[in-house]
Parts: C-alpha cells; sequence; structure tokens
C-alpha cells in the first residue's frame, strides 16, 4: 500500500468532508514515515503473514467439513470472527459505509478462488443484513449530536483535589466518616 497514498486517503476518510481528505492526503507521507519505523514495514517481512493468512484460510476449510458454520448449524461468533478478520480477501459486498474497493493487489486475486474466501462472501451474503448506514448522509452534513447524559442525568463535580464530588473520597488515617 506504500504507493497507493490515494487509495489509502480515500478509505481512512469514508464520510469525511474535503478538508479532512485533504489534510491527510497532505500528512499521509509523514504519518508512513513514523509507522514505517515505528513497526518494520519492510519487505523481508511480508512473507511470513502470507504464510499464516493461508494456514488460517485451510483451516476453515478443515473445520467446516462441507458445513456452512464453524461451529454447529447457527452462526456464532465463530463465524463473524473468522469473516470479519479476513474480509480483505473477499471484499463483500455487503461492507458497510461503501468502502472503496483496493487497488490491484496480487496476493489477494491470487486467493479469490480459495474454498474458503468463498465462504466469507457466502456468510456475509447469508448473515450480515444489509448496512445501515451505506447511504446515510455523510458525518459532514448530519446534524451536531447532543452531549451524552450521565446515568443520573447530573454533570459529575470535581472537588479541589480530583475526586468526584458525589463519592466519598479517600478519608484520612484515624478519621472516621
Amino acid at each position: 500500500m506504500r504507493g497507493q497514498r490515494d487509495y489509502m486517503v480515500s478509505f481512512m476518510t469514508v464520510e469525511e468532508g474535503p478538508a479532512v481528505r485533504l489534510g491527510l492526503r497532505a500528512g499521509m507521507p509523514v504519518a508512513w514515515m513514523y509507522a514505517e519505523r515505528r513497526y518494520r514495514f519492510y519487505d523481508d517481512d511480508v512473507e511470513r503473514p502470507r504464510t499464516r493468512i493461508v494456514a488460517a484460510l485451510d483451516r476453515i476449510v478443515n473445520e467446516l467439513e462441507g458445513r456452512e458454520h464453524l461451529v454447529g448449524e447457527e452462526f456464532t461468533v465463530a463465524d463473524l470472527t473468522a469473516a470479519s478478520l479476513l474480509y480483505p480477501l473477499a471484499w463483500p459486498p455487503e461492507l458497510q459505509h461503501g468502502l472503496p474497493r483496493p487497488p490491484r493487489w496480487e496476493f489477494g486475486e491470487g486467493l479469490a478462488d480459495h474454498p474458503a474466501v468463498a465462504w466469507i462472501r457466502e456468510t456475509y451474503r447469508r448473515d450480515r443484513p444489509p448496512s445501515a448506514a451505506v447511504g446515510q448522509l455523510s458525518r459532514a452534513r448530519r446534524p451536531p449530536r447532543s452531549p451524552p447524559a450521565s446515568r443520573t442525568g447530573a454533570r459529575r463535580r470535581r472537588s479541589p483535589s480530583g475526586h468526584d464530588a458525589r463519592r466519598p473520597g479517600p478519608t484520612p488515617r484515624g478519621s472516621a466518616r
């Protein structure tokens, strides 16, 4: 994705306005340099995760044993976890927020015909209802949200020492409440 700055910006700013996109596009080179140094994105480190992804896909196929679901006869957290972690390989149309399709990705394209990728697509089709987020107004055009109220409806007051004024604070040693 290093050479795909425009894609990264469009992916990260879905439902954002032009000012946010412009700011992210301007800051992307610096952010990418920081990420490379902080998280060691080197070409030599790429093959190991790819091998693990293929092993995960193979395990899904083995666990399914011809069934629709990984555990039992109904959709479970196991199906949710596997399908949601590996969705970029399938890029199902049921994704929320209208995420932009990634540019050419040789590794992902090479796995497009894997049976587990077909299972991911089918799981999204069968078990994920259409997202209410797709087609909604962008955040830039939505009315502002009201601030969340606390459980009691009262605002918390802090004492000068930083304690919540509604809760008793620590008592000095030897004193009674």
